[in-house]
């Protein structure tokens, strides 16, 4: 009986998350006309535009079991020179000392691939980010500090997070001759061609989508960097 129950609350999620990505669809259609909607949800929410030769790789946070090891092999396979994070806000196990924090660990995973410690930096920030828009304005603001400002950047993240990241620094940096580029990673039990198999590749995917949403409505046609205190 108890089984039976779990599953019914299951299908009940599932249904408001269909009713939810739905409403979505009409709402992107309506507010960005220039996208295509697919019949796969796939393109809108991944975007792969790897090119060699850039400044930076520059890992977003958020998923430290398989993103810093892999832009830390894109780093060895010459991507980029150097590979820069943001350090994320500490939750209550870190702040315990019971876990490190999301940046160190993300740190030495990337150590662990084989990089140097001369290439990796946690960039220095007036405060430690909580979103992707916290990150891009993070790096904005390192990016303005430096004496040489780059010609290009990687972001590396999920590929279920890289179309909706880029478009984000695209915003945050709109005023900077930097090219923004991306490597969309993988997830270890799924990925761009079977996330519908998996309970957390829809979850995740389908909540992407509402992101993208909220973004949309909050930034478009606003200039992202005023939110910089």
């Amino acid at each position: 009986m108890a089984s039976v129950t779990k599953s019914m609350s299951k299908l009940s999620k599932l249904k408001k998350l269909l009713k939810i990505l739905f409403v979505v669809f009409i709402l992107i259609a309506i507010l960005r006309p220039d996208i295509s909607l697919p019949w796969c949800v796939t393109p809108l929410v991944e975007t792969t535009t790897e090119s060699r030769n850039a400044d930076f790789i520059i890992v977003l946070m958020g998923s430290p079991t398989n993103r810093p090891a892999a832009a830390a092999k894109a780093v060895i396979n010459g991507f980029a020179p150097k590979l820069l994070m943001a350090d994320c806000e500490t939750n209550a196990l870190e702040e315990a000392n019971i876990m490190p924090r999301e940046s160190l660990v993300s740190k030495t995973l990337a150590e662990r691939q084989g990089l140097l410690a001369n290439q990796i930096e946690i960039i220095p920030s007036t405060k430690r980010v909580t979103s992707t828009v916290d990150e891009a304005l993070a790096f904005r603001e390192y990016f303005k500090s430096q004496l040489t400002m780059p010609k290009r950047i990687i972001i590396a993240t999920s590929w279920y997070h890289s179309s909706r990241a880029k478009w984000i620094f695209e915003k945050a940096l709109f005023d900077m001759p930097i090219q923004i580029d991306s490597i969309a990673i993988a997830e270890p039990k799924f990925d761009s061609t079977n996330w519908w198999n998996s309970e957390f590749g829809m979850i995740v995917v389908f909540e992407e989508y509402i992101k993208w949403m909220r973004y949309l409505v909050k930034y478009s046609g606003r200039d992202i960097t005023a939110t910089i205190n």
